[in-house]
């Protein structure tokens, strides 16, 4: 049985005999392809859902989420212009 300061940590494999190299994680499960907000909602339960059970580093699942907000501002960014757009064919045909 494993002590439990070793159930917590991530599980890398690590390849390197000295410190100086990097640690290597496994390959991503399967392509993911963010094209709206509901994609990151689900990305971000399965980054939770993984980091709770240690199957990712802490450090990884923190860029995923980062990357996630920089794509949900981009998402926003985007409905918002069409918005704008909207308004402004509806003020255009207004004063036809």
């Amino acid at each position: 049985m494993k002590a439990a300061s070793e159930k917590k940590q991530p599980k890398f494999i690590d390849k390197s005999n000295d410190n100086h190299q990097k640690k290597t994680y496994p390959p991503p499960r399967h392509r993911v392809h963010l094209k709206s907000a509901a994609d990151v909602r689900r990305l971000l339960s399965s980054v939770v859902n993984d980091l709770r059970q240690q199957k990712i580093d802490p450090q990884v699942s923190g860029k995923i989420t980062y990357a996630c907000q920089v794509l949900l501002t981009v998402f926003e960014q985007i409905n918002f212009a069409a918005q704008i757009k909207e308004l402004e064919d509806i003020a255009n045909r207004q004063e036809e």
